[in-house]
């Protein structure tokens, strides 16, 4: 089993970034684009963090789960994970800081493991293969290319750190569990 993390929401804090370079006071988002309740529209959220560039993207505060959520999912698959992250917003040459700045995040977090960055994440999508994220559209596109996925509810659920971890290991074994017994009954057949 094959386990691909996405980074932001999961590992690394975007909203509250985000929330600092508008002077926003820090709070739980109730809604995906949280920033329309703020009056802004998505050029305007993106236009000071896209200012800030690689540093606002290498410069990201990891998850206080973070590092166990890596640990888990390597324990329970026998690997080192996979990032697969796509740094959001419009295609445009602040895409490459953005890209940069993922790279150094990553490496300065967790160095010696492979990222896929800026890709689409479906591809990428197997039986074998669990992609974990906190969009709900990421999930439904790597389930439906075939492979198994877990939304992972990071900031704006209410459940504490051990109540993450706990459903996140438990749809792990069971998703592993499913990927032993197919492999055992191709065996078969």
């Amino acid at each position: 089993m094959k386990i691909y993390l996405d980074v932001d929401g999961v590992l690394a804090d975007f909203i509250s970034a985000s929330q600092r370079a508008h002077n926003r006071p820090l709070e739980r988002p109730t809604q995906w684009h949280y920033y329309r309740g703020w009056g802004l529209s998505s050029n305007q959220f993106w236009g000071p963090i896209n200012e800030q560039g690689k540093a606002f993207w290498g410069g990201l505060d990891k998850l206080p789960w973070a590092d166990e959520v890596v640990e888990l999912c390597e324990m329970i698959s026998g690997q080192r994970v996979t990032f697969l992250t796509m740094p959001c917003a419009v295609r445009s040459y602040a895409e490459l800081d953005r890209i940069a700045g993922r790279k150094t995040w990553i490496l300065r977090n967790y160095p010696g493991r492979e990222s896929i960055i800026g890709e689409n994440k479906p591809p990428y999508a197997r039986r074998d293969r669990v992609l974990v994220d906190d969009h709900t559209k990421n999930v439904s596109e790597w389930r439906e290319a075939g492979g198994h996925a877990i939304l992972f509810n990071g900031l704006a659920c209410q459940m504490g750190k051990f109540e993450k971890l706990a459903r996140l290991a438990g749809h792990l074994y069971s998703y592993k569990d499913q990927i032993s017994l197919n492999a055992r009954l191709r065996q078969n057949t």
